[in-house]
Order: structure tokens, then sequence, then C-alpha cells
């Protein structure tokens, strides 16, 4: 009983060491990149007039979706500096010396990084997306006169309509996705042959079940103006669950989407013969979260837990940060691989993560062994 009870107290001990400062290290990164951020953007601060508060606001909105990305490397640096700060203080060797062993240790961390990786990817990712979306429609109200949420992409916004003799080829600079209207559109127009025959130049573009709803057009013929119709109609077969559907597969920004929506997402994806492989990515990439965290775990514990007085510290941590930075480079290419399609989604998500447990835990197992046989 006593036993139980000294194990409980220690593995409170250790979680209330590594949570102080995991905490410490989140808020200092956060504290840095706002300052940072909040520099980067003071400039369109003056240049559109953005009053102080919701200058503060935009930034400190879209700062929580940047931690997320390198929360990993916050919870890998925060056990390396929980373990040293215990090996120390010569609590580590007590702790060993008294049955406490390492693979404990490991066990305990990972049980609890498992779980807070849980509470990411369903909860926290949710927020910081919503977040993220609510930063960028008020900046976007200052910057660009826009108070609703729009989507846009630096070579417009494309699509087509085909009839029985001749196409329309549509491109918008922006769509307004909820209400699905469409600015500073232009239709090109081509016979069956692909012959050019015309273009609309239009403000404004909505779309009903079988039209669209033309607005302020300017005609064009052989690149010379001819003709200006204050509204029009146009048929289309284009419903407007196909049109929305379309715009988020090849427009919005993926990450803006949360992991719950994403299965119904990427079937609806398929049924409409898109290409759904980034959405695949993604959902996988959120998916093993919680095992990439308990992944850092094990590579802190391997760099770090060391009850030798003569341990130089400072080499345990450039090597860790080194660890850290070459495997999120690593895993930021992959993913960008796997969402091109260039190679297979499985190898960039799980086939790397199984890799590199099964390389870490070999060196650790090692490393522990060794350990007991000082002890």
């Amino acid at each position: 009983m006593f036993k139980d009870f000294f194990a409980k107290r220690i593995n409170i001990y250790l979680l209330k060491e590594f949570i102080k400062i995991f905490l410490l290290m989140l808020f200092s990164i956060f504290l840095l990149v706002f300052i940072i951020d909040f520099l980067e953007f003071s400039q369109n601060i003056h240049k559109h007039s953005i009053p102080p508060i919701d200058a503060i606001k935009i930034v400190l909105y879209r700062v929580p979706s940047m931690i997320e990305s390198f929360l990993q490397f916050i919870i890998l640096l925060s056990i390396v500096f929980t373990i040293t700060k215990i090996s120390i203080k010569s609590e580590l060797t007590i702790l060993y010396t008294n049955g406490f062993s390492s693979w404990k240790i490991l066990k305990l961390y990972s049980v609890f990084i498992f779980i807070f990786g849980l509470v990411v990817i369903f909860f926290l990712n949710f927020l910081f997306s919503n977040l993220l979306k609510q930063s960028s429609i008020i900046e976007n109200s200052y910057t660009k006169k826009e108070n609703r949420y729009f989507v846009e992409s630096k070579n417009g916004i494309w699509f087509k309509q085909n009839y029985d003799s001749d196409e329309i080829l549509i491109r918008a600079s922006k769509v307004y996705v909820n209400e699905l209207i469409f600015k500073d559109v232009i239709f090109l127009f081509f016979d069956k042959d692909d012959n050019y025959i015309k273009r609309y130049d239009v403000d404004e573009v909505s779309l009903s079940d079988d039209y669209f709803i033309l607005k302020n057009i300017h005609i064009y013929e052989k690149n010379k103006k001819i003709k200006y119709e204050k509204t029009m109609l146009l048929e289309t077969n284009i419903s407007r669950n196909f049109m929305k559907k379309l715009i988020q597969n090849k427009y919005e920004n993926v990450d803006l989407i949360p992991l719950f929506l994403l299965p119904s997402l990427i079937r609806d994806f398929s049924n409409l013969g898109f290409d759904v492989h980034k959405f695949i990515v993604r959902e996988h990439n959120l998916l093993l979260t919680p095992f990439l965290y308990v992944l850092m775990v094990f590579v802190a514990v391997l760099f770090s837990n060391n009850n030798s007085r003569n341990t130089n510290y400072f080499n345990v941590f450039f090597i860790t940060i080194c660890y850290g930075v070459v495997f999120f480079i690593l895993q930021n290419i992959l993913f960008e691989l796997g969402s091109s399609n260039k190679i297979n989604f499985f190898i960039s998500t799980w086939g790397f993560l199984l890799f590199s447990f099964l390389i870490i835990f070999m060196f650790l197992i090692k490393k522990i062994e060794l350990q007991n046989t000082n002890i």
C-alpha cells in the first residue's frame, strides 16, 4: 500500500513539473509569435487605419493556429527540460534506486500526452480554425472593406459551363461561399471548335438553381465593347451544392476545416469525382497527432533520460532542437508530397510515424538497458 502511495505521489510530482514547464514554454512562444506577427502586421495598421483593439484581435486570433503546428516541438522540449531539471537535483537517481524505472516515466508521460493530443484534434483544432477564420474576417473588413467570409485565389477562381453548341470559361476574383456570390467575373465564350466568340465582364454574379444572375455586364466581341446590360440571366446546369463543393475542394484553405467535417467532405468530393488527396492527408495528419506527441515523449526520454552527473546538458538541448527541426521539416515535406499525390498518403503520414517509432524505440531500449547495468 505504501508502495502504491509512493508511486502515485511520484506520478503527480512528475506531471506537475512537466505541466509547469510546458505552460511556461507555451506562454513564452505564444508571446514571441504574437510580438513578431504584430510587428509584421503593423504596416497594415497604419495603412488601413485599423483600431488598436481590432489589430490585437486579428493577430491574437491567428496565433493559436501557428502554435498548433509546432506543439509537438514544445512537448519535446518541455519533457527534456522536465527530466533535466529533476536530474540536476539528483531526484532522477533517487527514483531509479527506489524502483521507479525509465519505462514508468515513459508510460506516465505517454498516456498524459496522448490524452492531450485527443483534446487538441477534437476540440482545440476546431476552436483554432474558427479563430483563424474570424481573424481573416476582421482583417478583410479593413484591408478589403469586406465584412463577410470569402475565398479568393491568386490566379482567380475558375470553372466551366458546358452547353451543346459551346462552352463558357468563367473566372472570378473572389466568391462569398455561403451566399455563392462571385465578384469581378469574366465569362469567355467558345464554340464547339474552341474558337473564341465573345467576353462578358461582370461586376457580380449569383447562382440560383437554374441560372447565373449577372449584374452590370460589359459585353465585348473581338476585344471591342459593343454593349452594356444592367442585368442578365444565363442558364446553367450547375447546382448550388455542386458549386460550393467545387470551391471548397479547389480553393478553400484545408487547414480551416476541422477534423469532424473531413470524413463527410471526402465522401462528397469522391462521389462528385473531385481530387481528395490533400483532404485525406489532412485527415490522417490530424488523426496521428496524439501518436506524434507520444513519439516526442519517446525522443525526449531517449535524449534526456540520463542520471549521470557528468552529462553535458547543453549538448542534450542542442541535439534535441536539431532533431525536432529536422523531423518537423521532413514531416511537412512528406505532407506536401502526399497532398499533391506524389507519394502514397499512408507513407506520408502513418508510414513515416511508424518508421520513426521503430528507430527511436530501438535506440531507447539499448539506452535503458545500459542505464540499468550502471545503477
